[in-house]
């Protein structure tokens, strides 16, 4: 059937060619219309035929060969037509230019669809080049007939018949199928030969056993990749197995080398299995001070050499005119960033010196890092222009300050959340304490008052010695290594370049500063509810301000040229921590005294103490005030005596006052009461010396309470009153002279002699006396 149609068709063109130049119009209509009807019958011809391969998948390559020729002659045919229309025809319409467009109209329609026609042949072609290639696993004809059938799938445009549309439907999705199989078997083709043996899941450089990645070292499977990696690139397979390499060789191999972990590579080319190169890196040894820049910088120069001499130096073929391109530095443009990233965080940070002593010797650092960037660069791994690596270790004086302040406030924090409690004694001939054994000097010695005696300019009106002198207290032993760290730092700093000097000195600002925030907010609670660890953040507080009003002074000398040009100090920081101090132990004495004062309300005003169970109560608020007492001053014995003195008193007088503010507001006091009363208040006068404890330092032993409670001879007065007469009260007012005069006023003296004494001539003469 095929046969005979080929035979009219070509017979009918070859007589439309003949009688073109001779025949009427009405002779050409007919024939372009019995043209464009053999076009229908072609075109049914071939819609059946690919309907056939790709709809109902029937096998007809025969078939579908001879049709491709029909269609090819039957275009050559149809351009002579249109040709000889076109120069012959035309001439002999040109009287009726309608007729002359409605035949041109009938060619163009069957010239659009034998150009489907050709486009349907031409991915029948492409499909079965696809289908041929891929068999005999010619990888890049095969994405390139891929590529160029997804080209003419993109041409075809306008409205289609249905039919049309279902084999063109039928044809993309085996496009589809067959470009998936192609990126399947090229995928296939790269995890045969790139294989990797990692831990499982969970496990990280730190924990796991060992890492393996083995490549193909065939020859002739290396050819086979290498032919294989353009049509992987193109298809995107490639750079995905590239992403997947990259990550695995940081995670798994890079960062365990870097942490100390050991490099093995095998070459495998016994006759059992192909040849291979299998590259092994070992669990890190737990002993790390082992690990040397140098060890962790020639185990992954060797990483690198071998995957690039086995794998990665094979070249993908390039677009452009700059030649083919090695996997190495498509690698590179992936991960470098990456890998240089963590070889500095992890490895070349840990190099730099913390001290003046091994900075000196930093060089050899610089020297193994640019032959390790060099190998790189050589590798095609990273450009000649990356200088990530160099620029971080020649920026050694900056990383050397930055580490240096760095570890100072990882110090500063682990001391500033460390434990109060553990205190020190300093004391006023020695404030540094073990400072001075650390060779940082005295300041205010002794030789240089001397020196300021012979000063001839020297002021007239001399300081007292005690002017700058930190009384004898104890404080935290956090504290102290703190003000030690702070000296060892700008002992650095001294000795350093500018830059760091700047660094390091706005550093040891930062610390105190960080002081002020942390200690309160860390240890809220503690001083919150411990007196002695209130009283020691008094002294800290005091201490680090004693030392910051001459810190700056002492340093300033030694410091590079442009800090010695201003001014370096830290005074501006005492005022905040003296207050800082300041208000922490008053917060706490405000606490003592209410609860102090809250142990006397359990009295009962002192009312009725002849009764046995008001003077229970009130002998049990007096033994728990004085108990308090002693408890405190235990414990802040650790205070500077003026303040421990001071703190104690001040209690001690708040509470004696409560006492005589109960006892003088009393309308009515018998005379049991006010024996009992005398008792009462005998034992505190007895007891409360005990609560106050020498502290370390103090030179006058047990004090003198009237020199620190200041109404304890009022309450002495008031005891005397108690068990006194009225004869006795007279002669110690004495006319508003005697001693009785001097702590109570008329008023409360008068109070008191109505509340003991019953309305009779002699109390009221005593009381005329009284004004």
């Amino acid at each position: 059937m095929a046969a005979n149609l080929t035979a009219t068709t070509s017979s009918f063109v070859a007589e439309v060619l003949a009688t073109a130049g001779r025949v009427e119009k009405e002779d050409i209509i007919a024939k372009i219309v019995k043209l464009s009807k053999h076009v229908e019958e072609l075109k049914v011809e071939v819609h059946d035929t690919l309907q056939k391969n790709y709809v109902e998948f029937y096998p007809s390559l025969s078939m579908a060969l001879e049709l491709r020729a029909r269609v090819e002659q039957t275009l050559e045919e149809m351009e002579l037509v249109a040709n000889r229309v076109e120069k012959e025809i035309k001439s002999q319409l040109n009287v009726s230019a309608a007729e002359f467009q409605d035949l041109s109209s009938q060619l163009n329609v069957a010239n659009q669809t034998l150009a489907i026609l050709d486009h349907l042949v031409k991915m029948n072609d492409l499909l079965q080049a696809v289908n041929s290639s891929l068999s005999g696993k010619d990888y890049r004809t095969t994405a390139e007939s891929v590529e160029a059938l997804e080209a003419l799938l993109s041409q075809v445009q306008g409205d289609l018949p249905e039919n049309a549309i279902e084999v063109l439907t039928a044809i993309k999705d085996t496009c589809i199928i067959q470009k998936r199989k192609l990126m399947s078997d090229l995928s296939e083709m790269w995890s045969e030969n790139v294989r990797w043996t990692l831990p499982k899941d969970g496990a990280d450089h730190k924990t796991a056993v060992k890492v393996e990645l083995m490549i193909a070292s065939d020859d002739e499977v290396k050819q086979d990749l290498c032919q294989a990696f353009e049509p992987m690139w193109k298809l995107g397979v490639l750079p995905d197995k590239l992403r997947v390499f990259g990550k695995r060789f940081l995670r798994h191999m890079v960062a365990s080398i870097i942490v100390g972990g050991r490099v093995v590579v095998k070459v495998n080319s016994g006759n059992d299995q192909k040849p291979s190169v299998v590259i092994t890196v070992m669990t890190p040894d737990k002993d790390a001070s082992a690990v040397t820049l140098l060890s962790v910088l020639s185990s992954l120069t060797g990483v690198f050499v071998a995957i690039n001499e086995h794998l990665l130096g094979l070249e993908l073929p390039n677009d452009d005119s700059s030649g083919a391109v090695p996997l190495m530095r498509k690698l590179g443009e992936i991960i470098s960033a990456d890998c240089l990233d963590l070889i500095i965080q992890n490895c070349l940070s840990k190099t730099i010196p913390s001290s003046a002593r091994e900075l000196d010797s930093y060089s050899d650092v610089i020297v193994q890092t640019e032959t390790f960037r060099d190998n790189l660069v050589g590798l095609q791994f990273i450009s000649a222009e990356n200088t990530t690596l160099m620029d971080y270790v020649n920026n050694v004086n900056v990383l050397f300050a930055s580490k240096q302040c760095q570890d100072a406030f990882e110090n500063a924090r682990s001391l500033l959340t460390s434990d109060i409690h553990s205190m020190v004694l300093i004391r006023h001939d020695d404030p540094l304490g073990d400072i001075n054994a650390k060779g940082f000097g005295r300041i205010g010695s002794k030789k240089s008052l001397k020196a300021n005696e012979k000063d001839p300019l020297s002021c007239s009106t001399k300081l007292s010695t005690n002017t700058f002198k930190m009384p004898t207290c104890n404080i935290s032993v956090s504290t102290q290594k703190l003000l030690q760290l702070a000296y060892g730092m700008l002992q650095e700093a001294a000795t350093g370049t500018e830059l760091s000097a700047y660094q390091i000195f706005y550093t040891v600002r930062s610390v105190f500063e960080l002081f002020c925030i942390v200690v309160p907010t860390f240890h809220k609670r503690e001083l919150q509810n411990l007196p002695q660890v209130a009283a020691l953040h008094h002294n800290n507080c005091l201490y680090l301000a004693h030392h910051l009003l001459t810190l700056g002074h002492q340093f300033q000398s030694q410091l590079p040229k442009p800090l010695t040009m201003v001014s370096v100090s830290f005074v501006d920081l005492v005022p905040k921590l003296r207050r800082l101090g300041t208000e922490c132990f008053i917060r706490c004495l405000r606490k003592q005294r209410d609860e102090l004062i809250g142990c006397l309300k359990n009295a009962r005003g002192f009312n009725g103490v002849s009764d046995d169970d008001t003077f229970d109560d009130a002998q049990r608020a007096i033994n728990q005030l004085l108990h308090e007492l002693q408890h405190l001053g235990r414990v802040w014995t650790v205070l500077p005596p003026s303040v421990y003195y001071k703190s104690m008193g001040t209690l001690l007088n708040s509470a004696i006052v409560d006492m005589m503010s109960y006892i003088t507001t009393l309308e009515d006091i018998s005379a049991d009461d006010a024996s009992l009363l005398h008792t009462l208040l005998s034992s505190v006068v007895e007891r409360a010396p005990d609560c106050f404890q020498p502290p370390v330092g103090d030179p006058e032993g047990k004090p003198e309470l009237f020199k620190h409670v200041a109404k304890w001879l009022k309450f002495k007065e008031l005891l005397l009153i108690l068990n006194a007469g009225l004869h006795d009260i007279a002669d110690r007012w004495a006319d508003g002279k005697g001693p009785l005069a001097q702590e109570f006023t008329g008023s409360e003296v008068k109070q008191l002699v109505r509340a003991l004494f019953q309305n009779t001539e002699r109390r009221a003469a005593v009381l005329a006396k009284i004004r």
